[in-house]
């Protein structure tokens, strides 16, 4: 016990050494902050056609490139940035500008602003200057790329991120739409759902095989150790995913142009909007996702797809016309779905149909539609989530139909949650007719 007491100080003062040595506690964090560039200066650079602007670091050491203007009348086909610029190290790129919410853009390192939630918002001058560029090389000093830094690029079809870049943020090559080739190398560890978004042509996707945590399988990309789905392919043809994935992450297939997919039995996880697209009216193909029978979690039914255990719903499938008819089999609704072809900017469904056995509907749960017909006797239970800010409520702004027995119990159902009078209609159907 002696000897114990006496190692004990000498432990504790390495570990206050370990976090409060500059450089050494939170060293991730630490890139981040603003105090440690001086934001009142830039220093430029001219090469060929292209002007870079960059804040240096307040230790004079790194440059952050935060925009890069471009000659009108010189040949920018290739944009080479380079490894320093003032005798600086250059470690960080994009625009300092973000946003702060609602709908101010993102920009990217021209100066251009970035809508993701809009992809046909088309920013005038960017096709004269930004689609000469047909070629983009980034070097291996940078470690930070700043969200929608190489967005509107539309020219470029390949990129390489070097290995010093540990993350990979939104939209950061957003709406390059001809991108065909990505090469990820050693060093990524992170990458963010929208990093690729609306590159409609990526189909070849390539990851260093001495990245630890993300691999390439048959051109999708997943992660090594939880075999997790991150981004497939936009392919325009079926779409098999491979045995051994375990798990499709959120907008997984939101390049896709493929009008069938096929989950394996291997898959045990979808999460919700897996299928569908974030925010963009671009054509969405596809129109039919397929189970493996042997899938020992899902089971499919009609239009949708549904875990076993608690019978929610996982995928819904809308047909062509936008109608959609949830499975008898389906008795909870969650915001933990996907819904073929959706668009999470709120596109509605010309009529949804909820089945006779639906028990309890949790926050965001129901399906937006211009006609919602509720084939039960009795309105589900409403559950408030965990965490959630707001109570659950039938759906509102739609034409509602109820059994005709059942009028009285759905309309004094709205009156207590206050829809009844956020609602275009209130109808009844007999239950024999045709919905």
């Amino acid at each position: 016990m002696k000897k114990i007491r006496k190692r004990l100080p000498a432990v504790l003062l390495i570990l206050l050494a370990v976090l409060f040595v500059p450089g050494i506690a939170n060293a991730k964090t630490k890139e981040y902050q603003g105090n440690l560039w001086n934001f009142k200066k830039t220093v430029q650079k001219t090469s060929g056609a292209f002007t870079y602007y960059a804040y240096p670091s307040k230790n004079q050491k790194e440059a952050w490139i935060y925009k890069i203007d471009l000659k009108s009348g010189k040949n920018c086909s290739k944009l080479s940035i380079p490894s320093k610029l003032d005798n600086k190290k250059v470690t960080r790129l994009g625009s300092r500008e973000t946003r702060e919410g609602g709908e101010d853009p993102f920009y990217d390192i021209f100066g251009f602003s970035a809508r993701p939630w809009n992809v046909d918002d088309y920013v005038g001058g960017v096709k004269y200057k930004i689609d000469r560029i047909k070629k983009l090389e980034i070097p291996n000093t940078v470690k930070i790329i700043q969200p929608a830094c190489f967005s509107n690029m539309h020219s470029i079809k390949a990129v390489k991120i070097p290995k010093s870049v540990k993350t990979l943020g939104k939209y950061t090559f957003f709406r390059c739409n001809n991108l065909k080739k990505v090469e990820l190398s050693a060093g990524l560890n992170s990458l963010d759902e929208f990093a690729f978004y609306n590159c409609t042509k990526l189909t070849d996707i390539r990851v260093s095989s001495k990245n630890k945590t993300y691999q390439s399988k048959g051109k999708y990309l997943i992660t090594k150790k939880k075999k997790e789905l991150i981004l497939a392919p936009a392919s325009k043809k079926t779409l098999k995913i491979p045995d051994g994935i375990k798990s499709i992450k959120p907008f997984a297939f939101g390049n896709c142009t493929s009008a069938t997919v096929h989950v394996p039995a291997s898959v045990k996880k979808i999460e919700g909007d897996a299928f569908s697209t974030p925010y963009s009216s671009q054509s969405v193909c596809i129109k039919n996702v397929t189970l493996d029978d042997k899938n020992s979690v899902y089971a499919k039914e009609g239009q949708c797809i549904y875990n076993k255990t608690d019978k929610s719903l996982t995928v819904a499938i809308p047909d062509e016309t936008g109608n959609l008819y949830i499975s008898d089999q389906v008795e909870k609704l969650t915001s933990d779905r996907g819904i073929v072809g959706w668009n999470v900017r709120g596109e509605i469904l010309l009529k949804v149909v909820y089945p006779k056995n639906l028990k309890t509907v949790a926050d965001y749960g129901f399906i937006k539609a211009e006609r919602i017909y509720f084939t039960g006797e009795k309105p589900p239970e409403l559950v408030r989530g965990e965490g959630a800010k707001e109570d659950v409520a039938p759906p509102a702004f739609t034409h509602v139909y109820v059994p005709e027995g059942s009028a009285e119990i759905y309309r004094q159902w709205y009156k207590d949650h206050g829809r009844y009078d956020d609602i275009y209609g209130f109808d009844t159907f007999k239950t024999e007719d045709a919905i």
